[in-house]
C-alpha cells in the first residue's frame, strides 16, 4: 500500500500544522521533494537579513511596530475562532516547495461540513469523516477500505490510527479547536519564531514571523479571517552559507451555510474493514537476530550488487523515496557516516536504497538518479525497482536503515529522523555497525 506508506513519509519542513503540539498531535506533511542541503556540514552563518530579505521587505517600520504586532496577535485569535465557527468551508490548497532547481507541488482539497464531519483528498487517499466514522480509501490497496469509529475528530482519529501520519492541511485542526501557533505560522521550519509585524493592504492582512534561520509570510482574508496565502524562506539546519529553501501554500475557500456536494468518498467494490492490520498489507516484518532475506538490486549506475557477495562486511542499506522529506534531510548525514566507514578501514558497506516510488522503471529510475547525482554523495544508491526488497522486509515507513552483521543476521533496524537532532543520526549508526562488527560471544 505505497501511497498510505507515503502519509508515513514526513516532512518538518513543508508541514503547516498550525495546532499547537499540548492541544493535539503534532504531524508532519508527506509527500514533498524537498532535497537537503549536499553537505551537513555549513558555512559561515547567514544572517536574517540574507536568508529572507525578500520577504522583510516587504514590511516597513509601521507594519513592524508593537502597535502592528498587538494587532498581529489580535488577528491570530480570529483566525482560530473563524475556522471554528464557519458553517462550511471547502478549501483547495496548492502547496510548492522551492529548492536548488527542484520544485515539487502537491494539492489538497479539504471540506469542513457541520460539527466534526469533514473530508480530505490528497494525492492517492480520501478520508472521511461522517456521522461519527472515518473512513480511508487509498489507491493501494485497491479491494478495500478502511473504517473506524472517529475519537475526536478526523485528525485525532488518523494520529491514533498512524501515529506518525500527517498531511499539511491546518484547516481540519483549528475547525477542531486547535490554537494558532508561531511555529506553525512558520511552517514549523523556523527555529524560534516570534511575530515581528503586520501589513494591511485593501482586503488581506499579512502577518510577519520571524526566526533566526529565516522568516514567513501568511495573508488572511481581513474580511473572513481565512488563511489566503503563506511563503516562508529559511535556510535549513547544518545548511551551507547560501542554501535557502523556499515554501509556499495557497489557499483557494469558499464559504457555504452548506457544502455544495454531500460529503462522501467511492468505495466501488471495496470491502470494508474495521482495523488498521486487515487494511495494511500483509508483509513479514524482519527483526534484529534474523537472517535477512537474499537481495540483489542494480545501483543507480547499472553495477550489480547482491547480499551474498558482501558476506563478512556489515552492510547499511538506507531506504528512501524521491517524495520524503525526511529521508532527503537525512540522506546528508547517512553520507557523512558513510564517508566515516570508507576511512575507518573497517569491512563496513553503506548503500541508499530507493524504494516504494510510482511509476515504471524507468520513470523511477530518472526521478531518483536525477535528484541523487545532483547531490553528490560519496556512497551509491541501488534500485528496489519492484519495491520486492522493501516488502520481503516488511519496511512500511520511510525512511528505513538496516544494519546486517557481516553474517547476513540484521543487527539492528532505525526509522525515521529526527530534524531537532541530526547529529544523533551518525553516532547512531557509528555504534551500531561497531556493534555488529564486535565477536559473537
Amino acid at each position: 500500500m505505497k501511497r498510505l506508506t507515503l502519509a508515513l513519509c514526513l516532512s518538518l519542513v513543508t508541514a503547516a500544522a498550525l495546532a499547537t503540539p499540548a492541544a493535539g498531535p503534532r504531524r508532519q506533511s508527506p509527500p514533498a521533494q524537498v532535497p537537503p542541503a549536499a553537505t551537513p556540514e555549513g558555512g559561515a552563518a547567514q544572517t536574517v537579513d540574507q536568508i529572507a530579505g525578500e520577504i522583510l521587505g516587504q514590511f516597513d517600520a509601521t507594519s513592524r511596530s508593537d502597535a502592528s504586532i498587538a494587532k498581529a496577535n489580535t488577528l491570530i485569535a480570529e483566525i482560530a475562532k473563524a475556522y471554528r465557527e464557519v458553517p462550511t468551508l471547502t478549501d483547495t490548497m496548492t502547496l510548492t516547495v522551492r529548492s536548488l532547481d527542484n520544485v515539487s507541488t502537491e494539492t489538497f482539497a479539504v471540506a469542513l461540513g457541520k460539527g466534526t464531519d469533514a473530508r480530505l483528498a490528497m494525492p492517492g487517499v480520501t478520508m472521511l469523516a461522517l456521522d461519527g466514522q472515518v473512513t480511508v480509501v487509498a489507491d493501494e490497496p485497491s479491494d478495500r477500505a478502511l473504517r473506524v469509529p472517529m475519537k475526536g475528530d478526523l485528525m485525532a482519529t488518523l494520529a491514533a490510527l498512524l501515529p506518525n501520519f500527517g498531511t499539511p492541511v491546518t484547516i481540519l485542526d483549528l475547525r477542531a479547536g486547535r490554537p494558532v501557533t508561531t511555529e506553525g505560522l512558520g511552517l514549523l521550519a523556523l527555529r524560534s519564531p516570534r511575530i515581528a509585524g503586520l501589513k494591511e493592504v485593501g482586503g488581506t492582512s499579512t502577518l510577519l514571523v520571524m526566526g533566526e534561520n529565516g522568516a514567513s509570510m501568511v495573508s488572511v482574508d481581513s474580511g473572513s479571517k481565512l488563511f489566503t496565502a503563506s511563503r516562508v524562506l529559511f535556510a535549513p539546519p547544518d545548511a551551507p552559507a547560501g542554501f535557502v529553501m523556499e515554501v509556499t501554500v495557497s489557499h483557494q475557500s469558499v464559504v457555504a451555510d452548506a457544502v455544495s456536494a454531500p460529503l462522501s468518498v467511492h468505495l466501488g467494490d471495496r470491502r470494508i474493514v474495521t482495523s488498521i492490520e486487515e487494511y495494511m498489507p500483509t508483509m513479514p516484518v524482519i527483526a534484529p537476530g534474523q537472517v535477512v532475506p537474499a537481495w540483489t538490486m542494480r545501483s543507480i549506475d547499472g553495477t550489480t550488487v547482491s547480499l551474498a557477495d558482501l558476506k563478512g562486511s556489515v552492510v547499511v542499506l538506507d531506504f528512501w523515496a524521491s517524495y520524503c522529506a525526511p529521508c532527503k534531510r537525512a540522506m546528508p548525514y547517512i553520507d557523512e557516516f558513510a564517508k566515516w566507514a570508507a576511512q575507518s578501514g573497517k569491512p563496513i558497506r553503506v548503500f541508499a536504497v530507493n524504494t516504494l516510488e510510482s511509476g515504471d522503471a524507468a520513470a523511477r529510475v530518472a526521478e531518483a538518479s536525477g535528484w541523487w547525482h545532483s547531490q553528490r554523495f560519496s556512497f551509491p544508491c541501488l534500485m528496489d525497482i519492484d519495491d520486492g526488497v522493501s516488502e520481503s522486509m516488511g519496511i512500511r515507513v520511510l525512511p528505513t536503515t538496516l544494519i546486517i552483521g557481516p553474517d547476513g543476521v540484521l543487527s539492528a533496524m532505525h526509522r525515521s529522523f529526527d530534524p531537532a537532532h541530526p547529529g544523533q543520526t551518525v553516532e547512531a549508526l557509528k555504534e551500531a555497525v561497531e556493534k555488529a562488527l564486535a565477536p559473537k560471544s
